[in-house]
């Protein structure tokens, strides 16, 4: 009977995954298909939104880097010592 439970729970466990890859591949299209008929409605203004978000990430990463040279011993013990906090804190930046 164990045998038999433990290979109910394997195959429950492949099922279940098996149905969040297709639910996230379908999600990801869904998303794609968003993003496709927002640039067709209004290309110009898509590609400045997508400069915009492309330097203010570049700006981020630069800020990040610099940060790191400057004191890479701090920003590697806090990121060790307390991983969720340190993230939080970087997404509020």
């Amino acid at each position: 009977m164990a045998k038999t439970t433990g290979l109910f729970r394997i195959i429950a466990g492949v099922g279940a995954a098996a149905v969040a890859v297709v639910l996230s591949r379908k999600e990801s299209r869904d998303k794609l298909k968003e993003q496709y008929n927002k640039y067709k409605e209004d290309p110009e203004g898509y590609k400045e939104n997508a400069r915009g978000l492309a330097s203010q990430l570049s700006s981020k990463a630069n800020e990040t880097i610099q940060e790191v040279r400057n004191n890479p011993q701090d920003y590697a013990n806090r990121l060790k010592n307390d991983p969720k906090s340190f993230l939080e804190e970087e997404k509020s930046k």
